[in-house]
């Protein structure tokens, strides 16, 4: 009869190293978390997007600066990092996040002397005791090309990840500002003003003729980003008598004479205001858009006066 006993003693010693047990895992983690006690500020300012960047491209990357906290106690603690922006992982994976901007994606790393370079999120259990210290601590991010990128936008701001011990922030990184703009495409002109010096003519002359000479003048291109195509509109006061020609203006203005303008290749003319725009390929650096322009009659009287025209041209791309 005295197996009871003996059974309820070894139940209760059981028992009570199991109740004993748990204070100690309590224990385990970090005496202290000593924190920087502010974000890293991390900006990017203005980044662009190359048009035809493939799926996975690195646009931008950035690092913080780094700090050093002082050295802490570790007993079998868990090493910690989280993101705090941006949560949603990428189809793309790689670690990379969805901002909300659309095609672009975001990866964030952390650096710590004592461990290296970590992906984040991360979080992993260290059973062992030590001196923990936060050594050249900071953030790499880059910014990730995930879709296509249409319109661009800001990023949102704020605390963008932490790291430390525990859960704990000890070190975080604040997004200060970043804008993405896809690359439009554009090409630039060594001269955005030309003069078609048509001299003086005689109206006996138009009359019999119907127009004058011709006068040249070529557009230089100085390169083109991401075009293949220039769409040029031509924009001034048509002609009363002859809409397809550019009326004469200023003060003591010719009377049944209009400019016509007409580009060299291909050879087309250059209608005022029309919605329909002229289409020129775009050039390779050096190359020139020859144009050409002459005086026409109108079918009107011709009078003698100053004989000017003012033309602008809006040009768009593709």
């Amino acid at each position: 009869m005295c197996s009871c006993p003996c059974r309820a003693s070894f139940l209760a010693v059981v028992m009570a190293v199991a109740a004993s047990a748990i204070p100690g895992m309590a224990s385990a983690r970090c005496i202290t978390h000593p924190s920087q006690g502010v974000g890293q500020a991390l900006s990017f300012g203005t980044v662009s997007v190359p048009a035809g960047t493939a799926r996975g491209t690195v646009l931008a990357e950035k690092s913080t600066a780094a700090w050093n906290a002082p050295q802490f106690k570790c007993i079998k603690p868990t090493r910690t990092g989280s993101l705090a922006l941006f949560g949603s992982p990428s189809a793309l994976g790689d670690n990379i996040y969805e901002t909300n901007v659309p095609g672009v994606g975001i990866r964030v790393y952390f650096f710590n002397s004592s461990y290296g370079e970590r992906v984040l999120p991360e979080r992993e259990f260290i059973p062992w005791t030590f001196k923990g210290q936060l050594s050249n601590a900071h953030f790499r991010v880059q910014l990730i090309k995930t879709g296509e990128v249409t319109t661009g936008g800001n990023l949102s701001t704020g605390t963008l990840a932490r790291a430390g011990y525990d859960d704990q922030s000890q070190v975080w990184v604040d997004l200060m500002d970043a804008r993405i703009e896809p690359q439009r495409p554009t090409c630039a002109f060594a001269l955005r003003h030309l003069v078609f010096a048509l001299g003086n003519v005689d109206g006996r002359d138009l009359k019999l003729a119907g127009s004058s000479h011709w006068a040249t003048q070529s557009l230089v291109v100085t390169g083109c980003t991401n075009a293949t195509q220039m769409l040029m509109s031509f924009t001034g006061t048509p002609d009363a008598d002859e809409a397809s020609l550019f009326k004469l203006s200023g003060p003591g203005a010719a009377t049944g004479v209009a400019i016509e303008l007409r580009s060299d290749d291909p050879d087309a003319q250059a209608l005022p205001n029309s919605p329909t725009p002229m289409v020129l390929p775009a050039r390779t650096e050096g190359q020139q858009l020859g144009f050409r322009a002459r005086y026409r009659t109108t079918g009107a009287d011709i009078a003698p006066g100053v004989a000017n025209a003012h033309i602008t041209v809006n040009v768009a791309y593709r």
